[in-house]
């Protein structure tokens, strides 16, 4: 069941998850001004987890023939090791997407050069290399600063429909994915 988190122990536990998919490079603060939605597994341990923000298209907000004036920043995306390869951050994904698409105008997202798993996933989600972004990470991913940082694609899928997805993919993939 996917929802969104509604407590201080569903965020530690969130931060908690993060800091094992991520090997511990997630900050305490990081999700502290992001929305959080969760799939849980049955016993109640959380199986992934992904963060997100909104802000007004500000080009788009006098526009009164749109109500497509939204953009969702989604911000990190993780699944335990142990839940992977079962659709969840494809799941979590759709949660997103499908829960602002009476508003939203376009998603976007951050991911390393390197991360073809997420770059696969999201391709099948229909986003798009939109923007290169050098040196957007600190580290070459593993926690060790290269002086020069890592690559990044912005990716983006624009919402040109008002339709829900239903979240079926072939071949889904699901493994980490760092958005930060």
């Amino acid at each position: 069941m996917i929802k969104e988190i509604d407590n201080d122990l569903e965020l530690e536990q969130v931060y908690d998850l993060a800091n094992v998919v991520f090997e511990g490079k997630i900050s305490s603060t990081y999700f502290r001004d992001f929305d959080i939605a969760i799939l849980s597994s049955e016993n109640g341990e959380i199986d992934g987890f992904i963060s997100w923000y909104q802000e007004v298209d500000h080009l788009e907000y006098l526009n009164y023939e749109t109500n497509n004036n939204i953009n969702i920043h989604i911000t990190c995306i993780g699944v335990a090791e142990k839940a992977r390869n079962r659709g969840i951050a494809t799941r979590l994904m759709n949660y997103v997407i499908n829960k602002f698409h009476n508003c939203a105008k376009r998603y976007m997202l951050h991911v390393s050069v390197n991360n073809n798993v997420a770059i696969n996933l999201y391709n099948k989600l229909n986003f798009h290399t939109d923007f290169f972004e050098m040196d957007y990470y600190e580290d070459d991913g593993y926690g060790i600063y290269t002086g020069y940082g890592v690559n990044a694609y912005r990716m983006t899928l624009l919402n040109k429909s008002n339709e829900q997805i239903d979240g079926q993919i072939d071949g889904q993939i699901d493994e980490t994915i760092s958005l930060n």
